[in-house]
């Protein structure tokens, strides 16, 4: 992928490598803002077993860190994808989550080791 891509809303590969903001590759305004991060560049971490466009990853503390993006406006079914690598499968760990208009809350996370998407 590049960013290009018809029908792509948005598009994050973490290959910044330092700094406090995730770019959106779609050159839409959808870059997103690390929270709670350090702030010394040490969560930005090189990717030793990755698809080959991908350099660096984020390593999240487990407690506080996010990526904010800009709330962006989806009219119809879209798709998430992520590449996630867990130090510890136990418990329940949120990859995404967002707050709709027409929907209070909706998440997606792995728990225990398996997939879920809340609503």
């Amino acid at each position: 992928m590049t960013g290009s891509e018809a029908g792509l809303l948005n598009y994050y590969n973490f290959n910044e490598a330092a700094g406090t903001v995730l770019n959106d590759q779609t050159g839409t305004p959808g870059n997103g803002i690390l929270t709670a991060f350090s702030g010394d560049d040490s969560e930005w971490v090189p990717t030793t077993d990755k698809p080959e466009s991908f350099e660096y990853s984020l390593r999240f503390d487990g407690a506080n860190d996010f990526v904010n993006v800009p709330t962006l406006a989806y009219e119809n079914d879209f798709t998430l994808e992520a590449w996630v690598r867990l130090d510890d499968n136990n418990g329940s760990h949120t990859i995404a989550s967002w707050d709709f208009d027409t929907s209070p809350y909706a998440a997606f996370r792995i728990t225990d080791g398996f997939a879920e998407f809340e609503t």
